[in-house]
Order: C-alpha cells, then sequence, then structure tokens
C-alpha cells in the first residue's frame, strides 16, 4: 500500500527545511549497496514569488557550494545545503528564477515542462553553465544560474523528430554532462524504432548505448547522474498512481567497458517498493553531490497527498 504523509506547508516564505522524513521503516541491510543516509521534508511554499513544486531535477555545484534545482512549471532554484559527513541537516533557498527562451521571454504551458538539469561548465567568473533538458518539445537549452537562455545544445539525428518518441510526455526526461562523451541524454520511455524492450543512452556526436529496458508497467527513466567510475548511475520509477505501489530502481549503466554503440549491462543496485515498507514518493531528480554521495528529489505533482524530499544517499556501484 502507498503510504505518503501529508505536508507541512510553510506559513510564510520561510526559506529554510531541516525537517526529518523517515523513508524506510526498520533497519537498512548492511550489504545493501544504496543506502539512505538523511532525507528532508521541503516544506518551503515559495521563493521569489516562484512555487516550489514538482521539482523534477537537481545538480550540485561543488565550486561554489550551491544546489540547483529544475521544475516542470520552467522554474530554477538556488539552495545551500548544510551537510556534514553523511547527514543533511538542512536545506536553504536562496532564489527562484523563471526559465527564459533566447528573446528573454519566460517559458510557459508545455515549453516549460523541464525535466532535467547538470552542469556542463564554469565561466571565468566561477558561475556554472546549466544544461537542462525538456520533455515536450525535446530539446537541451544552456542556462545561467538566473534564467538566461546561453544557447541550445545540438542534439542528434535520432532525438530530433518528435513522432520518434513514444508520446508527447515521454521525451528528454534526463541530461548529464560526461567527463569523456559530453553531454548524454536519454528519453523517459523506448524510442518508437525500437523495442519496448530496449532502452538508449545518447551522446551529441552520435554515439549511443542501447541497454534493457525496466519490464515493469509505467517505468521511465526519470534522472542520469555520472558515478566516479565514469558509468551511468540512472534513476527510474514506476508508479501507476493511487492506490498501487510505487518502485524505484537505481541501477549503474556500464558505459565504459562497452564499445560505443554496443549492449551495455545495466547492474541493479537498488529496487524500493513502497509496499515494502519505504514511503516513497514520486522520485524524479538526480544529482552527484560527491564522491560517493548523491542527492534524490521528489515531483510532487502538486498534489496535498504528495511531498517534495530531498535525500542524501550513499552508492557502492564496484
Amino acid at each position: 500500500m502507498l503510504v505518503l504523509m501529508m505536508p507541512l506547508l510553510a506559513t510564510a516564505a520561510d526559506a529554510l527545511n531541516r525537517t526529518p522524513f523517515a523513508l524506510f521503516d526498520g533497519e537498512q541491510s548492511p550489504a545493501a549497496r544504496v543506502r539512505v543516509l538523511d532525507t528532508l521534508l521541503i516544506q518551503t511554499d515559495q521563493v521569489d514569488g516562484l512555487p516550489v513544486v514538482e521539482l523534477s531535477d537537481i545538480a550540485w555545484d561543488e565550486r561554489n557550494q550551491r544546489l540547483y534545482a529544475v521544475s516542470d512549471d520552467g522554474y530554477l532554484f538556488t539552495l545551500a545545503l548544510d551537510i556534514q559527513g553523511r547527514r543533511l541537516l538542512s536545506a536553504r533557498f536562496l532564489a527562484g528564477y523563471p526559465l527564459r527562451d533566447k528573446n528573454g521571454h519566460r517559458l510557459e504551458g508545455d515549453a516549460s515542462d523541464a525535466e532535467g538539469l547538470d552542469i556542463a561548465a564554469w565561466n571565468a567568473r566561477g558561475e556554472p553553465e546549466l544544461l537542462v533538458s525538456f520533455e515536450h518539445g525535446a530539446r537541451i537549452w544552456r542556462y545561467s544560474p538566473a534564467g538566461r537562455y546561453l544557447g541550445r545544445v545540438k542534439l542528434p539525428r535520432p532525438l530530433r523528430k518528435h513522432r520518434e518518441y513514444r508520446g508527447v510526455n515521454h521525451m528528454l526526461e534526463g541530461v548529464v554532462a560526461h567527463p569523456r562523451f559530453g553531454v548524454l541524454t536519454a528519453a523517459e520511455r523506448p524510442m518508437k524504432r525500437d523495442s519496448k524492450k530496449v532502452q538508449r543512452l545518447y551522446a551529441m556526436d552520435g554515439r549511443q548505448w542501447r541497454f534493457k529496458a525496466w519490464q515493469r508497467k509505467k517505468a521511465a527513466i526519470t534522472s542520469l547522474a555520472v558515478l566516479p567510475d565514469g558509468n551511468i548511475l540512472l534513476l527510474e520509477r514506476a508508479w501507476k498512481g493511487i492506490p498501487a505501489p510505487v518502485h524505484i530502481r537505481l541501477r549503474k549503466l556500464m558505459i565504459m567497458a562497452k564499445p560505443e554503440g554496443g549492449k551495455a549491462k545495466a547492474d541493479t543496485l537498488a529496487a524500493w517498493n513502497s509496499g515494502e515498507g519505504w514511503h516513497l514518493d514520486n522520485f524524479e531528480g538526480l544529482g552527484h553531490y560527491r564522491n560517493n554521495l548523491y542527492l534524490l528529489v521528489s515531483d510532487n505533482n502538486e498534489e496535498l497527498y504528495q511531498n517534495t524530499l530531498l535525500v542524501l544517499i550513499e552508492v557502492n556501484a564496484e
């Protein structure tokens, strides 16, 4: 049975979040390859007049010690985290900006559906250049931390035609900057040209890695991150809606060990089920923090019975 706690909304624009949330009942196995270290319930209602809802991805800026988050509404938020060792103590929202197009106009409607986020590089002033992937109208655009449009990333040919996707809401769900292969992305669901049993990771220069898709109903890739060894950490979700249980899976996609364009092995590191003591939500965002520590964030779908959760995890992918 899906267990979701009602969120306690902040009475004002309270930017500081330090309320712990129990993501799992009982003790985690010492042999678990992914361990939940801490979880915060995000209670901030709005930042700079922008609602803090439907957070879809996150990216950690190690140079500036800031966390960036994007939402389905096309908003970009900046946060400061207090992480002491393996403890996530608080998350404070510092600023919020709407994402804009090349003409400076705010993104609106389906065009604002930002789903993936990562940092591509830093400029001479030490400011990050952000990559944002969009689910409607498949594209990857570059942004400043204030939501200013910096340019687009040219997609490889297989990703350019919208009719090749399984649906208008199943386009580019995740994006990551890889130190060897450059910008990588994946569609939420297998492409039409492929069997529903096959997923692909795409590089912008045309390289592809095929791997086995999750054969659970409504399964989808929701985010990507780079592991310390250069392989990819996949975040996947399968949920048919209440009262069905939420299934969350983390897999290691071994792109370093296989020839580019060949079939890559995907090793399951964690498989969580809300029917088995996990108080899961709609986890859509994944970001590398430091060493083998990662952050997860959930999209509350603007529903009162769902939560925005920020989770610190430790990943043993060896």
